[in-house]
């Protein structure tokens, strides 16, 4: 087993043995409780088009991200298109961004994300739903057709 050198002079002897502690949080979780009294973290959002934005989610899927050794600094990044948007966190484990509802969802390569009120901030797993990626491409054919 090798041993990884990480900043802040860290010493890791496996890469499973990352946690939160590693990281230095850039901007504080809001805890709380949403309408319906189940317990929610609010994550700021970095990123140049967050503007003060935050991530709503469950707090024990947070706290999951975090034991599964996640960034607690999330971005809100879009596609170049300006019309899609989404959250992500910088994967040290794999050197780039993930999109943290495919973590919350363990959303496999063939599926994709849709988000039950539109909102791509709510990352509540009521809100999240998974479809099949061929299903998806699918409806988006058949909804295309039917504008013309």
């Amino acid at each position: 087993m090798a041993v990884l050198s990480w900043p802040y002079g860290l010493l890791k002897t496996t890469l499973k043995e990352l946690t939160m502690n590693d990281y230095k949080t850039k901007r504080t979780p809001i805890h709380t409780y949403d309408l319906d009294r189940k317990p929610i973290v609010l994550v700021p959002l970095g990123g140049n088009i967050a503007n003060g934005q935050h991530a709503k989610l469950l707090k024990k899927d947070y706290e999951e991200l975090l034991s599964r050794g996640y960034s607690p600094n999330w971005c809100l990044l879009d596609d170049g298109s300006g019309r899609n948007q989404y959250v992500t966190l910088y994967d040290r484990m794999k050197g780039n961004q993930v999109k943290v509802p495919r973590l919350i969802m363990s959303a496999s390569s063939d599926q994709v994300i849709r988000y039950m009120d539109g909102n791509r901030l709510n990352l509540r797993r009521d809100n999240l739903h998974l479809q099949d990626r061929e299903r998806h491409v699918t409806q988006i054919m058949e909804k295309k057709a039917n504008a013309r």
